[in-house]
């Protein structure tokens, strides 16, 4: 389970991107920390390198196949202070997501617009 000590760094999300189980060896949507839904076991990937292969760990059949899914999203994009309260207003403006409606790939700036924040 990945751990956290300053929950001002932190803030929770319903966005479906945190939803999508993603297969092994696939670009990454987002760079973040992935779970794999079988076992537990967690990896850090970055945007559009791929995510873990599929030898990367093995699983018992009673696990199922291994899946991705992104469970922290790393936001790249610099803060004034040092963090920022995606819960308030004051996110949009710092320009924390695109538009203040959507994940960011900041390492290629733009946005992928399917998934809503807001």
């Amino acid at each position: 389970m990945a751990m956290y000590k300053h929950a001002q760094y932190v803030t929770k999300s319903e966005d479906a991107a945190f939803d999508k189980d993603n297969h092994p060896g696939t670009a990454t949507p987002f760079s973040g920390i992935y779970r794999c839904m079988g076992c537990g076991k967690e990896d850090v990937s970055t945007h559009s390198h791929p995510l873990p292969p599929q030898n990367h760990h093995q699983h018992t059949v009673a696990q199922g196949p291994i899946r991705w899914r992104l469970i922290v999203y790393a936001d790249h994009q610099p803060k004034s202070n040092g963090f920022v309260d995606l819960r308030q207003p004051r996110a949009r403006a710092l320009g924390v997501f695109d538009s203040g409606s959507s994940l960011t790939n900041h390492s290629h700036g733009r946005a992928d617009h399917r998934y809503n924040v807001w």
